[in-house]
């Protein structure tokens, strides 16, 4: 029944005209064989039991107190897949309901029970599936639909290994004749018209040598609230959420798809920790008040992504979906949207470990099976010594083919906190920095030696500091960092790999207390961060797998179309209130690195187009107010500040976010450098080196600089910046204290006969081991072509001196044990003083005379 698309819409239109005149007309064709049967059947005080895999002891068993079981016919007028012409045909249903107004639910392995419900749950299951001679064509043949009541759950550990085995190993279990289904795939590619009735597979539940069923499963629960404890009752974590719905489904083409959708999610972590406790919830819902106002750009970036949403139904807040082909092909997507997620790794490490690193089903074998009955319920071994075997691992596995799996993550209107601390003493004011931003990420596997794509798009991110916890909406002008978008394209294959990265105009605001705000959020990120990479490193020392290959070939590319960073003094020590003090612009930064290991080479390039610096303590109209520039017109009476236009070169959502393939899958938009797409203009400073396995190559070559000398300025950031230091560096000193006294309580609980912590090498042991060796030669290699300073009294409104060098070239060498040499050349140097009062030839504070080009030379 494939039809063209425009032709199946005519058809459709066609036949709703024909029902808008004549309400009762009938379909040309209608369904045959239909057989009706009415029933009603109730059954009082039955157990349903879903048993992990049909030879495991663990299970989940449903008590309920009666069922209800009742149905109805109806009927859909539906396109007819007989026809080889688009024909509205009359197709019946039988609908099926399933009432248990009371269940109890246990979770039972091997060992233990534990009544997963506290209350009793209510039931009701839609079953719907057609009727007639063309039920094998009805896609999906099943409909089966589960409605719950609000749910109160406890889980241990165990309980949520058996209800992930029942999933897996039971529900998306694959046909056991797999081989029969493969062996008519590639019959069918070979010979269209063979058919071999034997050849016909069970897939699931079917029956053997009929069509594979198709059906779509949905369990909906209208609240819940879960706590998941470990084994010995201890809490890890509550979840709980306004609605749940879990589908899975099976099309004609033999592909499947999971499907989880929830609403109003919080997770609550439970650890006990007073190091933690001041910040229980992980992640929960944007409130109304909280909420972006700029409602139509959300709305316009969901639309972007229809292939994960249905425009017609209210937006989830959470929702992840898993599709996968016969031949293992799969592609998962997590869509989060309006949510809250406060940072705290520590704690969303230990919600991890909860749920992996669990043990594999325990699945007995044919002879073990043989020797366990059940007895009211329960599960008896008549070989008490028989238990559950797991195969161990092949010393070296056989290669598998090769399954794609691809991995999209999309944030719409997310909100990620960073706090400060995390401590219950921190109190209800703990100070953060919150990051709102849309991201859209995707991940593809290339092959199964580690080959893998990534694609990460950021959209309009933007940087607020201020109480954790505070709910209130983010206002933009308050934001540290205007919004900003960048794409990151990173790939390895092979030897080979890459890495791009394109960038808009970085604008950012520098106030003193946000900057004492970021020391104390990357200090406690830095803390968790440390402790996270000590466990892996300990993980990795205790495995046995060997390192991952190295990468041959490798590039880097950086592009970024400027950096534009206000610096604000509001500590309220100099300044009565907040003052601007000054703005450096850098526009046209690129950065390429490409390195080749298998020769020892790599070469490296930077480039800079332009640089100024804005001294806002200057009025708009004073000549000291352009502080440092890349051009001659440093000097002139005034200034204008260029603005540009908000949109230009930026990087737009409905451009950049990825797209689905026609075939499988997702697409990744090709990176596009914002330099490239700007004006070509000359590099202010242009940094190249070159490296091979016994020399360094470095030049770098500047164009003009000059800047003028504003002592009140000046002295403004020297107090800026150092209250900023010593304030940075006392509290890195607390916090290094503070981690050498959890290591030291930490390594006094390490239990007898565990291995000790070896030290890493000092930097003078290094040194005298490698003393011997010949170091690589070193050539250095510095041009400037004119630096020019003027230096000011600007409370005075006077310039006092312009001094100015040119032709400026500094060489370095450096042989190792052979020697080193310095050569410098300063080809000339002018002083003038710029008083207004001065004639001409008075001006010439110092004058070059004589040769040109060689004003100083300079030999070591």
């Amino acid at each position: 029944g494939k039809f063209n698309k425009g032709e199946e819409d005519r058809i459709f239109l066609e036949n709703l005209s024909k029902r808008l005149n004549d309400p009762d007309a009938e379909p040309e064709v209608w369904a045959e064989n239909v057989r009706f049967l009415k029933f009603e059947i109730t059954i009082e005080e039955p157990q349903l039991v879903l048993p992990a895999h049909y030879r495991s002891m663990s299970f989940l068993s449903l008590d309920i107190d009666q069922v209800r079981v009742s149905n109805y016919f109806s009927n859909l007028d539906e396109l007819d897949p007989l026809t080889t012409t688009p024909t509205y045909r009359k197709q019946f249903y039988n609908n099926c309901t399933v009432l248990a107004p009371s269940i109890s639910i246990t979770s039972v392995t091997a060992s233990s029970k534990n009544t997963l419900t506290t209350s009793p749950v209510s039931l009701t299951c839609s079953i719907n599936w057609p009727l007639g001679d063309v039920v094998s064509r009805v896609v999906p043949r099943w409909k089966i639909t589960l409605v719950l009541d609000s749910i109160t759950s406890l889980v241990r550990r165990d309980d949520y290994k058996v209800l992930r085995d029942i999933i897996y190993d039971n529900i998306m279990e694959e046909t056991r004749n797999m081989s029969e289904w493969i062996e008519l795939l590639n019959k069918r590619e070979d010979d269209e018209d063979y058919i071999d009735r034997d050849a016909f597979v069970l897939y699931g539940y079917d029956i053997k040598n009929g069509t594979p069923t198709t059906y779509d499963f949905t369990v909906n629960v209208n609240k819940f609230n879960v706590l998941f404890v470990d084994n010995e009752g201890g809490a890890n974590c509550e979840v709980r959420g306004d609605f749940f719905v879990w589908s899975y489904s099976k099309d004609k083409d033999m592909r499947t798809c999971m499907k989880v959708e929830s609403g109003g999610i919080c997770l609550r972590q439970k650890s006990g920790n007073k190091e933690l406790g001041g910040f229980e919830d992980l992640i929960e819902p944007i409130e109304n008040d909280e909420a972006t106002q700029d409602k139509a750009n959300d709305d316009r970036k969901i639309n972007d992504i229809n292939d994960l949403i249905d425009l017609n139904q209210n937006t989830p807040q959470l929702l992840y979906t898993s599709n996968s082909k016969p031949d293992g092909s799969n592609v998962k997507t997590l869509f989060i949207y309006e949510a809250r997620i406060y940072m705290v790794l520590e704690a969303w490490r230990d919600v991890k470990n909860f749920f992996t690193g669990l043990p594999p089903t325990d699945i007995l074998t044919v002879e073990q099976a043989k020797s366990v009955v059940t007895i009211n319920h329960d599960f008896f071994r008549t070989n008490p010594n028989m238990t559950p075997v797991v195969p161990p691992p092949c010393e070296t596995p056989p290669p598998t083919k090769f399954t794609p799996f691809q991995f999209r993550l999309v944030l719409i209107n997310a909100k990620i906190i960073l706090p400060s601390d995390f401590s219950i003493t921190a109190g209800p004011d703990v100070q953060g920095v919150s990051l709102k931003c849309d991201c859209d990420f995707l991940y593809t596997k290339l092959d199964n030696e580690g080959g893998q794509e990534t694609d990460l798009f950021v959209n309009d991110l933007e940087l607020f500091t201020g109480p954790a916890k505070s709910k209130i909406r983010l206002k933009e002008k308050s934001s540290l960092l205007e919004p900003l978008s960048f794409r990151l394209k990173k790939f390895k294959q092979g030897h080979r790999s890459s890495l791009v990265v394109d960038c808009e105009v970085v604008r950012a605001r520098a106030k003193y207390t946000d900057m004492s705000l970021a020391v104390d959020v990357g200090l406690q990120l830095m803390s968790d961060l440390k402790s996270d990479g000590n466990e892996q490193q300990q993980d990795e020392e205790m495995s046995n797998e060997p390192p991952a290959p190295s990468h041959d070939k490798s590039e880097v590319k950086m592009n970024c179309s400027g950096v534009s960073l206000l610096v604000v003094d509001n500590s309220e020590r100099h300044f009565s209130g907040s003052q601007e003090l000054v703005k450096l612009e850098l526009g046209g930064l690129e950065y390429v690195n490409s390195s080749n290991k298998s020769d020892d080479a790599e070469n490296t390039k930077l480039t800079l187009r332009k640089i100024e610096m804005i001294d806002y303590l200057q009025p708009m109209e004073s000549p000291f107010r352009l502080a440092a520039c890349s051009y001659e017109n440093l000097f002139e009476e005034g200034m204008e500040e260029e603005t540009s236009d908000g949109d230009e070169g930026r990087l737009r959502w409905e451009e950049f976010v990825v797209q689905k393939d026609q075939e499988w899958g997702y697409g990744a938009v090709s990176p596009i450098s914002l330099i490239e797409a700007a004006p070509t203009t000359s590099n202010l400073i242009t940094l190249t080196k070159s490296s091979t396995s016994d020399s360094n190559n470095i030049d770098l070559k500047c164009q003009e600089i000059a800047f003028q000398w504003n002592p009140n300025t000046v002295i403004a950031l020297q107090r800026f910046l150092g209250r900023l230091k010593k304030e940075a560096t006392g509290k890195i000193g607390e916090k290094e204290n503070e981690l050498n006294l959890k290591r030291s309580k930490s390594f006094n609980q390490l239990p007898p006969g565990s291995p000790a912590i070896s030290p890493s090498p000092s930097a003078t042991a290094l040194s005298d081991a490698g003393g011997g060796v010949d170091a690589k030669r070193t050539v250095a290699s510095i041009t400037l072509s004119s630096l020019g300073v003027c230096l000011n009294k600007e409370h005075e409104g006077r310039r006092l001196l312009r001094c100015g060098l040119s032709s400026i070239v500094l060489n370095l060498r450096d042989e190792g044990l052979k020697g080193k040499s310095v050569s410098a050349v300063i080809g000339g140097f002018v002083a003038t003083d710029p008083s207004a009062n001065l004639l001409d030839e008075n001006r010439e504070v110092v004058k070059q005379e004589g040769k040109e080009g060689e004003l100083i030379v300079i030999e070591y």
